[in-house]
């Protein structure tokens, strides 16, 4: 499984060591099957030699495409590849976000917890801090809930 975002993604196949000097076909198929021509550039194929082929496809639109297969054939052979990929458009903010919650700088002000921005003082995400299930002064905390 490959996973891509807004990148120039290069990838190589092989159809066997007799299979050189062959017309590659590369398309992108959404998970249904159906060709999914938008969002993304495909350059030629080239021969890199001994039965392996490379392509350069460049994702331009993720959100025209979530996942896929890329599609490689060679038509002459009815030899076909297919290679299964997931656009991580989707996930990037939650991974942002994790990242952030788990390295920025924090503060206990009162009974609650304060995590920042990547800048130091933007606040992103604010918790109550509480002992037994009652809100208290934030000392010796047993839980925290986000407000």
């Amino acid at each position: 499984m490959e996973h891509l975002q807004d990148v120039l993604y290069t990838f190589t196949l092989s159809f066997g060591r007799s299979r050189t000097g062959k017309t590659v076909v590369v398309t992108t198929l959404d998970n249904a099957g159906a060709v999914a021509a938008t969002g993304r550039t495909i350059a030629s194929v080239i021969e890199i030699g001994g039965g392996f082929y490379g392509v350069a496809i460049t994702f331009t639109d993720v959100t025209a495409l979530s996942d896929g297969y890329i599609k490689a054939e060679i038509v002459a052979d009815s030899l076909e590849v297919y290679i299964p990929f997931t656009v991580l458009a989707d996930y990037i903010a939650d991974i942002t976000t994790i990242r952030k919650v788990m390295t920025n700088r924090w503060r206990i002000t009162g009974n609650q917890l304060l995590e920042y921005d990547d800048n130091g003082t933007s606040v992103i995400k604010t918790f109550d801090l509480k002992k037994a299930s009652v809100a208290n002064d934030g000392t010796d905390p047993d839980e925290r809930d986000p407000v």
